[in-house]
């Protein structure tokens, strides 16, 4: 039996190690990360039961119904790639938050993959090794390997579309012009952060005096095959969502945010790093960059410089800065940092020392991630039970906290009959977009406001995050006050404790009040305004 070869070696080494780190230190929760997991995981059940409905005759009535029932999902805000194969991949494996965790692994090892074949090309299947291990164990990648986030899937149709540009460049093999072309589409279909292959593309046929390569035919062919498969949903979403987009590029949704070309955002990525890869990565790093740009390793350096540059170049002018935008430059100082440990050992002129210092830096990386908390949530699921087993005097419950798209999500999974609707009260007493400081409008300013739109909808059951998390907003706080204030009308039926490691969940809990005053006239149309796109969506809650 022959061998392994080298480069598989260089791949399956690390690539075990890493699976066998998450098994290890994963820990079982809810979703919850950063808010959009509850959107991410949500949006492929829709696709799921879109597979399962085929919804042929009207599929944007289906998607605005289902919507409005199920308001958590991440259409038009992220592009719909990974949402298609998600559903795919719940229709087979079911829709559990695990399987939904499952297919981000399945990318992570696909992204990988050609990152050890693409430094494999360059440098060897030794520094392959060295570098996918420092990859998949930076504190950066190794977190979002475990979330259902698109970063990490959009990383990884990004390396995949590195190698194949790479190759092309080197063999101009037709096959890998058009998988570039093809691939590069796919990244701007699972996250808008796939732009950025547009200027890595430039800065590596400008590096390599390539330029004519876009006359052949297959790289015109390729591009038309982009345009063809991306520009209608970029489109359509610049008509719908453009200025959303354009507010957070310039003036950002959160408190923290910055403005476009701000002076502040020029510097903040580049300190990141030793958040993104640990302090043992960034040291090495930092030597085998220098030293990388010697006339002998310039050229093979080449992908790497682009891509530090390209993610510099795209994300550093945007307003909304966060340590998760430049994952994508998260390869190139893995490769750097190997690199590092190279140039070490031959500036001590002992080559033996190349792996006493490898170990050091990949050990201190490990070390790093390590120590790093992985936190849970519990309880929405819990809450979504009852609720689906206790409202049943009318088809329509209300869930006002910050983590709704939990509970919705869960909503649906134990409503196998889909009767329930969810009335989130940040669409139906007030309205944010994205974070308050980005929008925030008033539905209701009085008590009895509330009460007049809560009679009007005709809940049974009312559930609530107490205290509010994240953000205190005044109509949410009203809300709170009404329930509390009218036993004659709202009861406390159950309060189910918020079990997490995260302080922002400490001696939270959610309450569930019933809301006993019935009324025989109920609307059975439900609109929401949508500051996102500037108008209200509306459908028939009736099925």
């Amino acid at each position: 039996m022959k061998s392994l070869r080298p480069d598989l070696l260089a791949f399956l080494g690390p690539m075990m190690l890493i699976v066998a780190a998450h098994a290890i230190i994963d820990a079982p929760s809810e979703p919850y990360f950063n808010n959009d997991e509850t959107r991410h995981v949500m949006t492929g059940v829709f696709f799921r039961d879109m597979i399962a409905d085929v919804p042929m005759r009207n599929p944007k009535d289906y998607a605005v119904h289902y919507y409005l029932q199920y308001p958590a999902l991440g259409l038009m805000v992220w592009p719909p790639l990974f949402y298609g194969v998600e559903g795919v991949w719940m229709t087979c494996f079911g829709t559990s938050f695990a399987s939904a965790k499952l297919l981000v692994g399945v990318f992570g090892f696909l992204g990988g993959l050609h990152f050890s074949r693409l430094v494999n090309r360059t440098h060897g299947p030794v520094t392959a090794a060295l570098a996918l291990g420092l990859l998949g164990f930076s504190p950066l990648v190794f977190l979002f390997s475990r979330q259902v986030m698109l970063e990490l899937p959009c990383l990884a149709i990004i390396l995949a579309t590195i190698f194949h540009f790479e190759r092309y460049l080197d063999e101009q093999r037709r096959r890998d012009a058009w998988l570039t072309c093809l691939l590069a589409a796919l990244a701007t279909l699972t996250r808008f952060d796939g732009v950025m292959l547009l200027p890595y593309c430039g800065l590596r046929l400008l590096m390599t005096g390539n330029l004519r390569l876009l006359r052949r035919g297959p790289v015109m062919g390729g591009i038309l095959l982009a345009v063809i498969l991306a520009g209608p949903y970029y489109l359509f979403t610049w008509r719908e969502y453009g200025s959303t987009i354009a507010k957070t590029a310039q003036e950002g949704t959160s408190a923290g945010a910055t403005s476009f070309f701000a002076i502040r955002n020029f510097s903040y990525y580049p300190f990141c790093i030793p958040d993104q890869i640990g302090w043992f990565a960034t040291v090495a790093a930092v030597i085998g960059f220098c030293f990388a740009f010697r006339r002998s390793t310039r050229r093979v350096a080449g992908p790497y410089f682009a891509l530090l540059a390209a993610t510099y170049a795209f994300f550093t002018p945007i307003a909304e800065l966060d340590i998760r935008h430049t994952i994508y430059w998260v390869p190139a100082l893995a490769m750097f940092a190997a690199i590092g440990c190279t140039t070490v050992a031959e500036l001590l002129k002992r080559p033996k020392i190349f792996v006493p210092v490898s170990l050091i830096v990949l050990a201190g990386t490990i070390y790093t991630t390590w120590r790093e908390p992985v936190f849970y949530v519990f309880g929405y699921e819990e809450a979504a039970q009852y609720v689906v087993k206790h409202n049943r005097e009318t088809r329509v419950c209300v869930m006002d906290g910050f983590l709704n798209g939990d509970f919705i999500y869960q909503v649906r999974r134990h409503d196998l009959e889909r009767r329930l609707w969810t009335l989130r009260g940040d669409k139906l007493f007030y309205t944010v977009l994205c974070d308050p400081h980005a929008g925030y409008k008033e539905h209701a300013r009085e008590e009895q406001q509330i009460l007049d739109l809560i009679h009007r909808f005709d809940p049974e059951l009312i559930v609530v995050e107490e205290p509010q998390l994240y953000f205190e907003l005044p109509v949410a706080t009203l809300l709170r006050q009404v329930l509390r204030a009218h036993p004659e009308r709202f009861t406390l039926e159950k309060s189910i404790p918020i079990r997490s490691n995260h302080f922002r969940f400490a001696n939270a809990r959610l309450e569930i009040w019933r809301n006993h005053v019935r009324n025989p006239n109920r609307v059975e149309k439900l609109e929401i305004e949508m500051l996102t796109i500037g108008r209200s969506l509306g459908t028939e809650i009736k099925k």
